[in-house]
């Protein structure tokens, strides 16, 4: 009997052992899960950093594309001729001398404060679109339309 006290007494131990070496695995288990768990979320939130700044960089991106955008149109634009109102004649027309030396007639908008009409005002004149500029608002009002 006393053989299989030790022998029962052997497997206690064995057990003891195995599950003793079977809670250190789970605790090195539950150790490297932490810490995989933190180093992920540490990359999330890396991530989620990098998103805001690509985010505010394509902003900003998107507003010089505009702004550049805009100033290519403005080198597209034809040269503006200044000329000096000769003339206001009805139905909306009026005389212009270019400072190139010809006169025109050109059609102004009915949108257009009359009392900025008056003989000697300076415009700039789109040869292309016969439209003009007056320069002191520098509102454009188109050749007839």
């Amino acid at each position: 009997m006393d053989n299989f006290d030790d022998l029962e007494n052997s497997s206690k131990e064995q057990l003891i052992e195995k599950v003793e070496s079977l809670q250190d695995e789970v605790d090195n288990l539950r150790e490297e899960k932490s810490k995989a768990k933190s180093n992920l979320m540490w990359k999330v939130r890396k991530l989620e950093k990098d998103k805001v700044l690509i985010e505010n960089e394509k902003i900003r991106l998107e507003r010089e594309t505009k702004s550049l955008r805009s100033e290519v149109d403005r080198f597209r634009s034809p040269p503006l001729v200044l000329a000096t109102i000769t003339e206001v004649l009805d139905d909306h027309r009026m005389t212009v001398k270019s400072s190139t030396g010809p006169s025109f007639l050109v059609n102004y908008s009915k949108f257009l404060d009359e009392k900025l009409l008056v003989p000697g005002s300076r415009v700039a004149l789109n040869q292309q679109t016969g439209s003009f500029t007056i320069r002191k608002r520098c509102k454009c009002f188109w050749n007839g339309n």
